[in-house]
């Protein structure tokens, strides 16, 4: 739905529904193994190691074996989405929009995390989680132990992750400069702020806050990104920046959270790329790009223990650095 109560200013608002199938791989894939390395949590936290030192617990960086599977038991993923927005374009050259956006998420299916899954399994046995909540019940089940309190296997199917809820707010401007013989100038920029995100994995579990639990998710809050792009002639040339925001380092993603030694935030990760483009001709177009001009790497992590196998997150982070592109399109019959 849209409304223009004058030509400059637009107000509009949406709401929709999904739904979606789960795949033929996410039910019946059948069960295959796999070794993988793993904190014991809880032996180590019988221990007296917990967050920033668990890397000298001797149950620390451990193989184990695991199996996953499909699940015949899925339900089908269903969504209710809406916005809220604006729009004021002064001229044909300024635009600046706001939107809030939500996402009620129900059933989506998800592969398991095993970290996770120990980091939760340590919460039931130790007590900051309901043992009788349905999280833990299949925690509890899913991480087999021998007589001695090893860890023999572990289980981690696909499973309906039962509600998420996202909030976001998004703001964006655009504004375009014409430089008469030296073409034209446009800038552009946004900014996504996540104001609200909470998971509950099971009915009956309680929700948890996706943004104050670092243990659960390690997103980021914002992100911001800024461009300039110059038009002349035949040639267009783009500097593009993408600014992430803070996010939890890696003490604080072991349990305990940022209650633990040296846990908190690493500082905003910034990329700056550049393309250059050159129609040569109505078919012909040549381009250029430079991924990461500056060759930034992830912000440095001092809270890693030396067990793990990449000394950053590789979800949030890469270390490509500077890297080259270039691409020659020919269209036939334009």
């Amino acid at each position: 739905l849209e409304f223009r109560p004058v030509d400059t200013w637009l107000l509009r608002g949406r709401i929709g529904t999904a739904f979606k199938a789960p795949t033929l791989a996410d039910q019946f894939q059948g069960e295959s193994g796999y070794f993988t390395t793993v904190d014991d949590y809880y032996l180590c936290a019988q221990q007296g190691y917990t967050g920033s030192n668990i890397g000298d617990c001797p149950d620390a960086g451990i193989a184990v074996f695991g199996t996953t599977s499909g699940n015949t038991k899925l339900q089908p993923i269903d969504a209710k989405v809406w916005s809220l927005g604006t729009v004021w374009a002064p001229t044909n050259r300024i635009s600046i929009s706001l939107d809030y956006l939500h996402w009620d998420i129900n059933n989506e299916v998800n592969q398991q995390d095993v970290n996770q899954l120990l980091i939760t399994e340590n919460q039931c046995r130790q007590g900051s989680l309901d043992i009788n909540s349905p999280t833990c019940v299949a925690a509890l089940e899913q991480v087999v132990r021998d007589d001695f309190d090893n860890i023999v296997s572990v289980s981690t199917p696909k499973i309906n992750v039962s509600n998420e809820t996202v909030d976001a707010f998004v703001a964006e401007g655009s504004y375009a400069v014409n430089l008469g013989k030296y073409g034209d100038l446009s800038f552009s920029a946004a900014w996504t702020d996540m104001l609200k995100h909470t998971n509950q994995v099971y009915p009956g579990d309680p929700t948890r806050d996706a943004l104050s639990d670092p243990t659960w998710s390690q997103e980021f809050k914002s992100k911001i990104n800024a461009s300039v792009t110059w038009n002349f002639y035949d040639w267009r040339s783009t500097v593009y920046v993408d600014r992430h925001g803070a996010s939890p380092n890696y003490a604080a993603t072991l349990d305990g959270g940022y209650s633990n030694e040296g846990a908190g935030t690493l500082n905003p990760w910034t990329i700056t790329n550049l393309t250059t483009r050159y129609q040569w001709s109505r078919q012909l177009e040549l381009s250029v790009s430079v991924l990461n001009v500056f060759d930034v790497m992830p912000p440095v992590d001092h809270s890693y223990p030396g067990t793990t196998s990449s000394p950053y997150n590789i979800f949030n982070y890469n270390v490509y650095g500077m890297s080259y592109y270039a691409q020659l399109s020919y269209q036939f019959g334009k």
